[in-house]
């Protein structure tokens, strides 16, 4: 994993001499907001060695490196999903790649289902934390010390400080916002009546 790693940022930074300082992975429905990117570079994810390649319709699978506002970026236009068939170190491969390039701070985005009754379709909500009902986790197997440790201190998976500026920045632009819990399941059916109960309990 560690040399796959290395030759693909090896390939982008060859093809693009650009740092980044944000991630910002785009899901569903948001692929739009490349349009609010000012891009400096585009690299299909069919032309960067050991990617995978998205299959999601609405997922265009390519990686834009530019600027929003003074910010340095590199966006994921599509992202790899369990549930199309790779595994977890695959799906995770892009955010090892981020992390090599220097990226700190990582931004994604999805559309999802929620059970909360209060909350209304189109609602932004912030994960403030998670649970994983998979059966797969990326960090499973051998642990190279390299990209970290074998445990990973989860006690803050989403940046506190970062979702306090969210907020600010919600109630500047007058733009409404919920808190949520993630709960993650494999799919890609939708949950039965059963599971749903589940998920809201």
């Amino acid at each position: 994993m560690w040399e796959k790693v290395q030759e693909t940022v090896s390939f982008i930074k060859n093809k693009t001499n650009f740092k980044p300082e944000y991630g910002v992975v785009l899901g569903s429905g948001l692929g739009g907001f490349a349009e609010d990117i000012q891009v400096d570079f585009s690299i299909a994810y069919s032309d960067i060695p050991n990617f995978p390649v998205s299959t999601v319709q609405g997922h265009k699978g390519a990686l834009l490196f530019g600027t929003i506002g003074t910010k340095k970026v590199m966006a994921m236009q599509g992202r790899f999903h369990y549930y199309e068939g790779y595994d977890m170190k695959q799906v995770t491969f892009p955010i090892r790649v981020m992390k090599q390039l220097g990226i700190q701070k990582l931004i994604v985005s999805n559309a999802s289902g929620g059970v909360n009754p209060s909350f209304k379709v189109g609602n932004v909500m912030i994960i403030k934390d998670h649970v994983n009902m998979m059966p797969e986790h990326p960090l499973r197997g051998y642990n190279d010390e390299r990209f970290g440790p074998r445990f990973v201190n989860m006690s803050e998976p989403y940046s506190k400080e970062m979702i306090a500026k969210a907020k600010q920045i919600a109630k500047t632009l007058n733009i409404e916002i919920k808190e949520g819990v993630y709960l993650a399941l494999q799919g890609p059916t939708f949950e039965t009546l059963a599971e749903y109960k589940m998920v809201k309990i």
